[in-house]
């Protein structure tokens, strides 16, 4: 039995059309990775985190947070991360390679070869303001491509 930090915090929604068109079709789309996607073979990442936290702006608006990504075995494998971030920010999205490509010349992509790839979703952190640390469940085959396989499966049009 888990508490908070669980290895499988994770969720799949699909949401209806609206004028026909599903929402990524004017905002742009994310892709996913799991297993580690993006991770060192230190088992270490680059993430940049979305959300809106209360604390901050009281979550009127989207705040980004970049940090270092490493995995906790001691916290179920989630993914930690130093974050300014508190309630409300769960359920935000952990990007890697987020943005545009570099163009610079000799410029590499690093360990993620394609950008903009949610590795998890904000799922916990602590409650003492003092401490800056939030967690998110790894996506694995064993979750979200299990997820993302039924509801695609049930709903294609959905799945770009």
């Amino acid at each position: 039995m888990y508490g908070v930090v669980c290895p499988d915090d994770v969720a799949v929604l699909i949401l209806n059309t609206q004028a026909g068109a599903y929402p990524g079709t004017s905002t742009g789309w994310l892709g996913y990775g799991w297993n580690g996607y993006s991770f060192t073979s230190n088992h270490l990442t680059q993430i940049t985190q979305l959300g809106y936290p209360a604390g901050l702006h009281n979550a009127v608006y989207m705040e980004r947070n970049d940090s270092y990504g490493y995995v906790s075995s001691s916290n179920s494998n989630n993914t930690v991360i130093g974050s300014n971030m508190n309630g409300g920010s769960s359920g935000g999205p952990w990007i890697a390679n987020f943005g545009l490509p570099s163009v610079l010349t000799g410029e590499t992509k690093g360990s993620a070869s394609t950008p903009n790839v949610v590795v998890g979703v904000t799922s916990w952190g602590y409650t003492n303001l003092a401490l800056k640390e939030q967690g998110a469940a790894p996506f694995t085959s064993n979750n979200i491509v299990s997820l993302l396989g039924s509801a695609c499966g049930a709903t294609p049009a959905a799945c770009q």
